[in-house]
């Protein structure tokens, strides 16, 4: 390979054998055609039938508990031939894998928009559940002890919020209250939500959440209160384009009625 780009790709001693500058840039270019490449012969056996039939679902760590079994088991009914496998992931990493393959074939998570201005394409299915909002607060904040928040209370008070597109940040913790008040937003590098939970112990912070995390999570020095004067957000399953994207359109169509009668 050396004679043919004619320049030294590999730096030799007696001991090691290391790659030169220009080798590792040939190694990062052919390593991207080889991941393409490999991507593209499972695409043609997923479409042949030689993989099995499996969609890999994820769901948001702060999702409430009882979504997973719910629509995994109402979609392996109606389609006997695939089985799901679950997993949970951080909600920000929806975002950090658009445009790399993702590690799930459909994410069900918090999503407000039935469009995301992003690249590649991401299918957005129908609401499937809608969640009343909530406020995050340290112990011994000043809004402690009311029973309920509203947002226009918090103008006042520093809000962190993850790291997450701007027209996401938006419809999740919005510039200003709905009466124009603005909102004090401080960006979080945490993307888990028990970084986010030491965070607010520890900082003083206050960060707007769901309603479903108030049972879902206990840490000492925070307290989590309903938050009013903003609507609830909408849990949807999210895909991007590909070659099970059928069945990850099945699941979220099906997810919708499934949780509604589970939840009665």
């Amino acid at each position: 390979m050396g004679r043919r780009v004619g320049i030294a790709l590999f730096k030799r001693t007696s001991r090691v054998v290391t790659l030169t500058p220009p080798g590792a840039q040939l190694f990062a270019e052919l390593r991207a055609a080889h991941i393409h490449i490999e991507q593209a012969l499972r695409d043609v056996r997923w479409s042949a039938g030689l993989e099995g039939r499996v969609l890999r679902v994820g769901f948001a760590t702060t999702l409430p508990e009882k979504l997973r079994g719910v629509s995994a088991a109402a979609f392996e009914r109606r389609y006997p031939d695939c089985r799901t496998v679950s997993s949970g992931l951080p909600t920000t990493d929806l975002f950090g894998w658009l445009g790399r393959d993702w590690p799930v074939d459909v994410f069900v998570t918090w999503m407000p928009a039935a469009y995301a201005p992003v690249q590649p394409r991401l299918n957005i299915g129908p609401v499937i559940h809608l969640v009343p909002r909530a406020i995050m607060l340290p112990a011994g904040h000043p809004l402690i002890g009311r029973g309920t928040v509203d947002i226009e209370d918090l103008s006042a008070f520093e809000v962190v919020y993850p790291q997450v597109p701007d027209w996401f940040r938006e419809l999740w913790v919005p510039a200003t209250t709905p009466s124009g008040r603005p909102l004090r937003r401080r960006h979080t590098a945490a993307r888990y939500i028990e970084d986010v939970l030491r965070l607010v112990a520890q900082s003083g912070l206050a960060h707007l959440t769901y309603a479903s995390l108030l049972t879902a999570y206990r840490r000492p020095g925070v307290v989590l209160a309903p938050l009013t004067g903003l609507p609830p957000m909408p849990v949807r399953a999210v895909w991007p384009d590909g070659p099970n994207g059928s069945y990850a359109r099945a699941f979220a169509e099906l997810a919708p009625d499934a949780f509604a009668k589970a939840a009665g």
